[in-house]
Order: C-alpha cells, then sequence, then structure tokens
C-alpha cells in the first residue's frame, strides 16, 4: 500500500462484487442473533465465523464456513472438499466395479420366508 496506493483501489473494482458480499455477510439480515435451543446464534457475517465441532468425527458447518472441522482439525475449505470429493469417487467406482448395488438388490429373494 506504501509503494503503490491506488493498487488496492483498482483491485477492489476489478474483482469486487457486490451481492456476492451481501450474500457472505447477510448484511440485510432482520435478526441479527436468534435464539434456538438456548443458545444466541449468530446470522450475520457467517463468512468469519468457524463451525462449532458436534463431536470428534463431526464434519458439519455452515456453508459459507472458512474452515472445516474433522478428527480434530480444522481443514480449509477448499482442501476438505477436494478430499471428500475423491474420497466419494474411489468410493463409487469400488461400488460399481464390484456390483455392490446388483448384490445387494438380490439379498431379498435368497432370505424367502
Amino acid at each position: 500500500m506504501e509503494k503503490e496506493p491506488g493498487m488496492y483501489d483498482m483491485m477492489k473494482d476489478a474483482y469486487h462484487n457486490e451481492s456476492v458480499e451481501e450474500q457472505v455477510r447477510k448484511v440485510f439480515e432482520k435478526h441479527k442473533m436468534v435464539e434456538y435451543r438456548h443458545h444466541l446464534i449468530q446470522q450475520i457475517d457467517p463468512v468469519y465465523k468457524d463451525p462449532f465441532p458436534g463431536h470428534f468425527l463431526s464434519f458439519r458447518s455452515h456453508f459459507f464456513a472458512p474452515r472445516k472441522y474433522f478428527a480434530g482439525l480444522y481443514l480449509d475449505t477448499f482442501w476438505f472438499n477436494m478430499g471428500f470429493i475423491w474420497f466419494l469417487t474411489i468410493l463409487f467406482y469400488v461400488t460399481l466395479y464390484y456390483e455392490a448395488i446388483a448384490r445387494i438388490s438380490r439379498w431379498p429373494k435368497k432370505f424367502k420366508f
């Protein structure tokens, strides 16, 4: 900023999107805080809020979370999502390769009463 003072404004003009900012920050939310099950839940600026882990393997979090919690670690959202996509891809590939869905669908015929 000291070397090129206009660079920040130029970059902001080039890459800033006001409608995305409104979605991510929820600036027009009527209720800034909501009470839910005896807890206060913050409704504005969810992009700056980390998820609260429910238990050790919990990875549930809000949509705009900056990072995800899993197995005692906070992971960057991008890498967590990429890992999850690859995990599901491998799982579905193995399922299709070994025809697991067809085999499972034949179980009721084997165990007729």
